[in-house]
């Protein structure tokens, strides 16, 4: 009777041993996976976590450390302590000893995220790091700005630039502190400029011999300034002034002045230099001019116009125009737009001291008929009795002559009866 292969390969003791070794790596591998209940494993790359700050209470501020990261061995159910990651475990130093200025080396605890977390911390390596301590200190620092690449055509300028914030304050330990010369934010531009550029530029320290800083002890308020680059368009805006209180049938255009400047040199905006037009710069009063006296009018421009003239006033001489003035009593007095029903007189036969500026040849002429006093109910408030006037005054012959000066008359208004 044949045997089985299975019998024969029983019966050889090689293959009686190879199996055996096999059947007791088995069994233990299941001993060591399903029965046994701790495991432990290292949970490297661990930050240092600062989690007291009591040394702030002495005025002090870390200034160095000697390492951000540490391994931390942990025991536990094989299942749980494969999950766990370095976040889970908080590592950081005693620093109850910490009350003055120095160097000190610290022992490290770690604890769990999570409290309730299935597995024990058995060691961290290594278990101490050392901190240096100093005194907190704060400064302010104007910001420098550089800006390189600024490329404009002919017709354009650049204005001032502006950083916002224009100071920054900056804390942390003395000694780095005070390391600081200067704050400065730089940067360059590319192409050519047509329009303002505004930028934000990161914060960087300097030493007083112009090294960069790495400073990560030290805090400020900003990390950032906002750099302005302002790009604006030469022109020239035209200027002229306007006449006010004029009277009726007087022509402006026959009055000759001279103004100091008739054209300014600005800078703005290019939608706005392209689209200004004459701009107004004063108002000239023709019933307070005096010719022999010039009128001075603050140069203010329209909004986003800059002055480049470095003037600014604008001065309009009526010295050359030939006027003169003459004093005459007029006595022919009217009314104008009376109300209907009432009925108005003046209660006086003239009004004196009035005075007459114009060109010289016409005033030798001018009589004091040739002046008309008027008194219109259109701008008076009808008052039944006797009251106070203001009084305008007309010179039909003349459209060149004026009356400078305010005057009023006492004249009597009553109902028709």
């Amino acid at each position: 009777m044949n045997k089985s292969k299975l019998s024969v390969l029983m019966e050889n003791k090689y293959f009686r041993f190879a199996l055996s070794v096999l059947i007791s790596f088995f069994l233990w591998f299941m001993v060591s996976y399903f029965i046994s209940s701790e495991y432990s494993v290292p949970i490297r790359n661990v930050p240092i976590t600062i989690t007291s700050t009591s040394y702030t209470n002495y005025g002090l501020q870390i200034s160095s450390q000697s390492l951000q990261e540490v391994s931390v061995t942990i025991e536990g159910d094989r299942n749980t302590v494969g999950s766990v990651k370095a976040e889970d475990i908080i590592v950081s130093p005693s620093l109850s000893s910490v009350t003055s200025p120095g160097t000190y080396e610290l022992n490290l605890t770690a604890s769990k995220a999570n409290p309730l977390a299935a597995f024990t911390i058995t060691s961290i390596s290594p278990s101490s790091v050392t901190l240096k301590f100093d005194v907190s200190e704060q400064a302010m620092f104007s910001i420098e700005t550089y800006i390189s690449g600024i490329n404009i055509p002919d017709e354009f300028i650049t204005g001032t630039i502006t950083t916002a914030p224009e100071t920054i304050t900056v804390w942390g330990p003395a000694e780095d502190v005070n390391r600081i010369d200067r704050v400065v934010v730089r940067d360059s531009l590319e192409g050519t400029q047509t329009e303002t550029q505004t930028i934000r530029c990161n914060i960087s320290y300097l030493d007083s011999e112009g090294n960069e800083l790495k400073l990560n002890t030290v805090a400020a308020d900003v990390q950032q300034a906002e750099v302005t680059i302002p790009v604006l368009k030469r022109g020239e805006l035209p200027i002229r002034v306007e006449f006010v209180n004029v009277p009726r049938g007087f022509n402006t255009d026959t009055l000759r002045y001279t103004l100091s400047m008739h054209e300014v040199l600005v800078a703005g905006q290019a939608s706005l230099i392209d689209t200004m037009n004459t701009s107004v710069v004063g108002y000239v009063d023709l019933s307070s001019l005096d010719p022999s006296v010039p009128v001075v009018f603050d140069l203010i421009l329209p909004a986003g116009i800059t002055n480049l003239t470095g003037n600014d006033t604008v001065t309009a001489d009526f010295s050359e125009s030939n006027l003169e003035s003459k004093i005459i009593n007029v006595t022919d007095l009217r009314f104008e737009n009376i109300p209907t029903g009432y009925t108005a007189e003046y209660q006086q036969g003239s009004i004196n001291s009035v005075t007459v500026v114009g060109p010289r040849d016409e005033l030798e002429s001018l009589q004091s008929t040739s002046v008309i006093g008027v008194v219109d109910f259109n701008e008076f408030t009808l008052q039944l009795g006797g009251s106070t006037a203001a009084v305008s005054f007309r010179i039909p012959s003349s459209d060149s002559c004026w009356v400078t000066g305010k005057h009023t008359a006492l004249i009597s208004v009553e109902a028709d009866s």
